[in-house]
């Protein structure tokens, strides 16, 4: 799933940088929309398939406490329920 959050940005982040300017109006006008296919192909071709997996371990970072505060919350309330529901207190 991760190469696609890759291209996923890149589209995102594409319209701003594929915006372009036409002579006569003045106006800005996006450039053709590029389907995730033909966006995985160019980064395929520019950073190989490394490119695909940029971010990876920052994301980890990120997500590895979020689990673990997860998994600890709900066992502190797993244990608290029990308690009250077997009627032993706090």
């Amino acid at each position: 799933a991760y190469p696609f959050n890759v291209v996923r940005r890149q589209q995102q982040t594409y319209t701003f940088e594929g915006l372009r300017r036409v002579a006569g109006d003045g106006a800005y006008r996006a450039s053709p929309t590029r389907g995730t296919f033909r966006v995985m192909r160019e980064i395929l071709r520019v950073d190989g398939v490394r490119g695909l997996y940029r971010g990876l371990v920052i994301h980890y970072w990120k997500a590895a406490p979020a689990v673990a505060i997860s998994f600890v919350t709900y066992e502190l309330c797993t244990r608290t329920m029990l308690r009250t529901e077997l009627g032993t207190g706090t």
